[in-house]
């Protein structure tokens, strides 16, 4: 859809979650707040997001994560590809995505073992169930992050505005903040894994022709520098 969830979002979503969680609040709000960060910082597609399980990620010096997919949009055939991603050394603890995706990733391993989904359906009980959160309700989720932290404005046209985020924004989000951070079409490519590099290049493009805007939105927004290990 139409809403980019770039990194002043991200910033601001992430910090509504926190400031509800610190790990000792609702484990479905610990749960969206890894995969949303996850998500981002990925820069993946909302079905390899849920298709993610403990086993499929590797960590290295404790900072950084190694993210296996299995299997995506433009890879029917099961090659795999792995997507690295790092704490940030901007922001607070919340900014800190590798370490708190070992974490989760230890949580659920315990609870669940490593071959169940990463990011599960949790019932109003706070129970974990072997079914991955689905790609649409993924989407619901993240509607209902926006809306609460108000990332598009408060107002009634604002809020509608939340309806059109879905799960592709995290990864639209993540093209638009690189692209304004300076990095080039086919830099981007190879995090996004896209085929075509005119795909990404057109857009980009686009997120430029606007760029005074969008640098206003960012510029409270975490230092993304360190965009993949």
């Amino acid at each position: 859809r139409g809403a980019d969830l770039d990194a002043a979002t991200i910033a601001t979503v992430r910090t509504a979650l926190s400031d509800r969680t610190q790990w000792s609040g609702t484990l479905i709000n610990q749960r969206d707040q890894v995969a949303l960060l996850v998500g981002f910082f990925a820069a993946l597609r909302r079905s390899e997001l849920v298709a993610l399980r403990p086993r499929d990620i590797d960590f290295i010096d404790g900072d950084i994560a190694v993210i296996k997919i299995r299997k995506s949009k433009t890879d029917q055939e099961y090659r795999g590809a792995t997507v690295a991603i790092r704490d940030q050394t901007a922001g607070g603890p919340e900014a800190q995505v590798a370490t708190l995706l070992r974490d989760w990733c230890e949580y659920v391993t315990l609870h669940a073992g490593d071959t169940a989904p990463l990011f599960p359906t949790i019932d109003r009980h706070g129970a974990m169930s072997k079914k991955p959160l689905s790609g649409q309700g993924w989407s619901e989720r993240l509607v209902l992050h926006a809306k609460n932290a108000a990332v598009f404005g408060t107002n009634q046209a604002a809020q509608r505005k939340a309806e059109w985020v879905s799960g592709h924004s995290l990864r639209r989000g993540f093209v638009t903040t690189a692209a304004l951070k300076g990095i080039s079409a086919i830099e981007i490519c190879k995090i996004t894994r896209h085929k075509n590099v005119n795909t990404v290049a057109i857009y980009v493009d686009d997120v430029l022709s606007h760029h005074a805007e969008w640098t206003a939105l960012l510029a409270d927004s975490p230092a993304l520098l360190d965009l993949a290990a």
